[in-house]
């Protein structure tokens, strides 16, 4: 996965869609990149998504799922 490009962890995940040609993720495969993408973040000593990161850590997976869908990404749920 591509560490360069943005810092936030959105931003990350929709160029990890892009890069991959656009696939056709689900929610399972949308909240396994944003958890790539958190620890990589991690990685760097970056925190952009502070409650994101925390929930991770607390391991709700409600609030996970939420906060994932409420990112509208266009693969999920467009506007």
């Amino acid at each position: 996965m591509k560490t360069g490009g943005k810092n936030s962890l959105r931003g990350r995940v929709i160029a990890e869609w892009e890069d991959t040609g656009k696939p056709n993720w689900g929610i399972r495969e949308t909240i396994g990149i944003c958890l790539l993408v958190d620890a990589e973040l991690r990685a760097e000593r970056l925190n952009p998504a502070q409650e994101f990161r925390k929930v991770i850590e607390s391991n709700n997976l409600k609030y996970i799922r939420t906060w994932v869908l409420g990112c509208h990404f266009s693969w999920l749920n467009p506007r």
